[in-house]
């Protein structure tokens, strides 16, 4: 894309201003939700919109797209999700149906990494750097949640359920927050019926294998006792 087309200035991201705080759980196979051109790390998936709104960097999309549907990537297939502010931009309803997706792709024992902002703080910062509208919106006027903090991110997350905090710093630097969660292995309960399901699967597999081969031979019987009936009749015509 040339810089006429850049839906901003290029500005510092987020995810730069912490970044050393936030690689530690950022490690081995994982996706950038939202990256806005500056992804955490090198190996990240970079996802995005198709367009981005933000410009951070020059780093191109790799899964354009709705982050609520994070359709390319398998249940339990990554070792950690981040994603920096993003999920303040969505409506209070929606705050956790988006997160169960983030939580979704995680690997049992996976982080889900979140660099969020507090906006009450975040309010307050950017009232000191004037950072105000004309018409009188406060700094990005994507911000949907007016309580928006770690407190209410760790609700949702304990209505979903399957994640535990893992790791939290309540201030990086005027207004952000960082939350790692942790996504629990099954229970027992839980693995154990996965067992049982495989199992009854493999079971209803055999059957299918031993009802073919019964059909087999009863089509083969039915054919031999045709043939000697056929005969018997030919006989019987012969013996006339």
């Amino acid at each position: 894309m040339e810089p006429t087309a850049k839906p901003t200035p290029l500005y510092r991201s987020e995810t730069s201003k912490h970044r050393t705080e936030i690689l530690p759980f950022c490690q081995g196979y994982g996706i950038d939700i939202g990256f806005g051109g500056d992804p955490i790390n090198a190996s990240a998936i970079r996802m995005d919109l198709p367009s981005p709104y933000a410009y951070t960097g020059d780093n191109p999309v790799q899964l354009g797209g709705d982050c609520r549907h994070l359709k390319w990537i398998a249940d339990n297939s990554l070792d950690y999700a981040y994603s920096s502010h993003v999920l303040e931009d969505f409506d209070r309803t929606e705050t956790e149906a988006v997160l169960r997706e983030w939580i979704r792709v995680v690997r049992p024992g996976g982080l889900v990494v979140l660099l969020l902002p507090d906006q009450v703080r975040y309010v307050e910062d950017c009232r000191k750097r004037g950072e105000v509208s004309a018409d009188g919106i406060v700094g990005n006027p994507h911000h949907s949640i007016a309580d928006f903090s770690m407190r209410y991110v760790l609700e949702v997350a304990a209505r979903i359920g399957g994640v535990e905090k893992h790791h939290a710093i309540d201030q990086l630097g005027a207004y952000s927050f960082l939350l790692v969660l942790k996504k629990s292995a099954p229970t027992v309960a839980v693995a154990n019926l996965d067992a049982a399901l495989e199992k009854a699967w493999a079971d209803r597999d055999a059957l299918k294998l031993q009802l073919r081969e019964k059909e087999r031979e009863l089509a083969r019987a039915g054919f031999a006792s045709a043939l000697l009936n056929l005969g018997r009749r030919i006989k019987r015509r012969l013996g006339r």
